[in-house]
């Protein structure tokens, strides 16, 4: 699971939970930039050392889009900023 706070109140704001709770540990998350050309907000990617990049949308819950790296630890990502 990824938990989510609001740096202001300190409160847990979203949950992400992935299908199966026994992987290996999410090791980065990163916000899609505000600047982003779609109109959807609090859509971030995670990846993890089991080789799973996770596309979410915070404020439902919901992945969006799985990719799985096989045999790839994977400990940061970013976003392009031209999309």
């Amino acid at each position: 699971s990824i938990m989510i706070y609001n740096a202001l109140t300190g409160k847990r704001a979203f949950v992400l939970k992935g299908a199966q709770e026994d992987r290996l540990p999410t090791t980065q998350v990163r916000w899609r930039p505000q600047q982003a050309l779609s109109k959807t907000k609090n859509v971030l990617v995670s990846v993890a050392a089991d080789g799973r990049v996770l596309h979410w949308h915070a404020s439902s819950g919901k992945c969006l889009h799985e990719i799985v790296e096989p045999d790839n630890q994977l400990f940061c990502v970013d976003y392009v900023a031209d999309g």
